[in-house]
């Protein structure tokens, strides 16, 4: 019995299959030797320009000088070579021709630089802007530049650099638009909110995400601002919405208005100064508390219309 309970162990360690071995660890990329040198040509002036030869590897280069190839001067700084870098991917790819959209840029071989830059380049038209390097998301972030819209839309190529000189090529694109409201439709609603209200403007895109409208009125003597933002629909005219209604009104306001057509790019809403507010006396909103008071002050003057506002809508009271 003792030999075949032994036996039957024997097989059960047969069977289990041996540990798989780590894989190996990743060679570290390739590094400069210590000795590295190099002769190179330069042209002299004021300043001394030459063209890198290939290293074979990344580090930090010390570098020496000399006039006659003999009497070397040290360089006061180092200079840093790196890889060929890879954009793989930026984040979003639409924004407002105003600029102003943070842009993410991921891809390989980016990092913390004094030259960190990105290119916004379409057609003859280049833009260069400053870019930074986020640790936490491992990527480049800039700041979109403002863009005039051609005859050919606002298609652009994005590219990165760490010296503003070698770019990567990888041309991901990026599209901005340009959306102009030219009228809203009603512009004056009740304070408990619910209108329906028409965006007519152009510019908007039907491929796009939601758009969206912020509402924001001043906090009077409290100081500050409250803003709601609110989803909009895309219709043949413009963006259709139903206003939302502000806590603890009381009395009349304005809220100015933004659009966002992509991320959190919200843009004023700015009006013809020619859009005339509703009349009073066919319909429209009653005047205000102060206005009617000073009515009464001067028998005979004519009443003012309600305050307006270009780009606003305006709650009123009763």
């Amino acid at each position: 019995e003792g030999e075949g309970e032994g036996e039957g162990e024997g097989e059960e360690a047969a069977d289990t299959p041996p540990p798989v071995p780590p894989p190996p660890p990743l060679p570290p990329p390739p590094s400069l030797p210590e000795d590295y040198e190099a002769t190179l040509e330069a042209r002299c002036g004021k300043e001394v320009a030459f063209r890198m030869p290939p290293t074979g590897g990344e580090g930090a280069l010390s570098l020496e000088v000399a006039m006659n190839g003999v009497d070397f001067e040290s360089v006061p700084l180092e200079l840093n070579v790196y890889a060929r870098l890879s954009l793989k991917s930026i984040s979003p790819s639409l924004g407002p021709s105003i600029g102003g959209t943070t842009l993410q840029l991921h891809g390989d071989g980016l990092r913390d630089a004094p030259g960190l830059c990105a290119l916004f380049v379409a057609g003859g038209r280049r833009e260069v802007v400053e870019a930074r390097f986020d640790a936490e998301r491992g990527c480049a972030v800039c700041e979109t530049p403002p863009w005039e819209m051609g005859p050919a839309g606002g298609d652009v190529i994005i590219e990165a650099s760490l010296n503003g000189q070698e770019w990567t090529v990888s041309c991901h694109h990026f599209r901005y638009h340009e959306c102009v409201i030219s009228a809203v439709e009603p512009n004056f609603g009740p304070l408990a909110g619910g209108t329906e209200v028409l965006l007519r403007g152009s510019g908007l895109l039907e491929d796009g995400p939601t758009p969206r409208v912020r509402f924001t009125r001043a906090r009077g003597e409290e100081g500050g601002e409250e803003s709601i933002v609110v989803d909009g629909a895309l219709c043949d005219e413009g963006i259709s919405l139903r206003t939302p209604a502000f806590e603890d009104s009381a009395e009349s306001f304005a809220a100015t208005l933004a659009v966002a057509l992509s991320n959190n790019d919200f843009v004023p809403v700015t009006l013809p100064a020619d859009q005339s507010p509703p009349d009073t006396e066919e319909g429209g909103p009653p005047a205000d508390d102060a206005t009617a008071e000073g009515a009464d002050a001067a028998p005979g003057a004519a009443a003012a219309e309600p305050a307006r506002v270009a780009g606003a809508f305006r709650y009123e009271g009763k």
